[in-house]
């Protein structure tokens, strides 16, 4: 409920078309890059770009309002087939743009933290296991695959704290709620509390990828102007953000 009302705050927050000449909504987990993306596009065109974050089930309700929703950017990717077969997206505009690695993580300042994923999630059915909620978030659903993989889904399943996203799981860690946790990559880059224990073997779990996709609810004078930033993060200098903020980029697709 928490994680909801965060994001539903954050919709009725975000900057109005008349402040924004490009507005776009990102999965929380591209926070940093999707802002480092916009300011680029700002300089080098001076047409501002306002960034809404938000859960998968309030990017559905803002993209059905039209006028505020530009582009889309997520990693759900069955999420954004349901948009397109809706009509709330152009599918030839889809383009996959970057993948991401599944990490386990700990405090940085927890010095007894195992070395390995075995050893980690099997200390004796010692603490909580942060995971996103595999009902929603793609985090999650990644998470468990990899559990399940490794056969340890079963038993620990209940010791699971499940929160919102990715992001949340951080928190989680942050605070003591969890040891571990288990995010993206990108997500322990990006504080500085926070380590990566291990990564998982990318054969554990389905791919991670996010795209990207033009709305049909966008402005049409938007249009234009839309067109060119999905071309400024398709550009050789979009993806050099992208990797630079750990991201794999997917110039010809991953």
């Amino acid at each position: 409920m928490r994680k909801l009302a965060l994001a539903l705050l954050m919709i009725c927050h975000a900057a109005p078309a008349a402040a924004a000449d490009v507005t776009v909504f990102a999965s929380a987990s591209l926070e940093e890059v999707v802002e480092m993306l916009a300011e680029s596009f700002e300089d080098r065109t001076g047409e501002k770009v306002g960034i809404t974050l938000a859960g998968r089930s309030a990017l559905t309700r803002q993209s059905r309002r039209g006028p505020s929703t530009d582009i889309i950017i997520s990693a759900d990717i069955q999420w954004l087939d349901r948009l397109e077969d809706g009509k709330a997206i152009m599918a030839p505009s889809r383009r996959v743009i970057a993948g991401n690695r599944l990490v386990l993580v700990a405090r940085s300042d927890d010095a007894d933290a195992a070395a390995t994923i075995e050893a980690a999630l099997s200390e004796g059915g010692r603490g909580m296991i942060a995971i996103a909620d595999p009902s929603n978030a793609p985090g999650g659903q990644r998470a468990r695959e990899a559990l399940r993989e490794l056969g340890l889904w079963d038993t620990l399943k209940a010791r699971t704290a499940q929160a919102g996203d990715t992001r949340e799981v951080i928190r989680f860690v942050q605070r003591r709620v969890a040891r571990y946790g288990i995010a993206y990559h990108t997500d322990a880059l990006a504080f500085e509390d926070i380590k990566e224990v291990a990564a998982f073997a990318e054969e554990l779990h389905d791919p991670i990828r996010y795209e990207l996709a033009l709305t049909f609810q966008g402005q049409a004078l938007n249009r234009e102007l839309s067109s060119r930033f999905v071309e400024h993060v398709l550009s050789p200098a979009g993806f050099e953000i992208l990797a630079a903020a750990g991201f794999i980029p997917c110039p010809d697709g991953c």
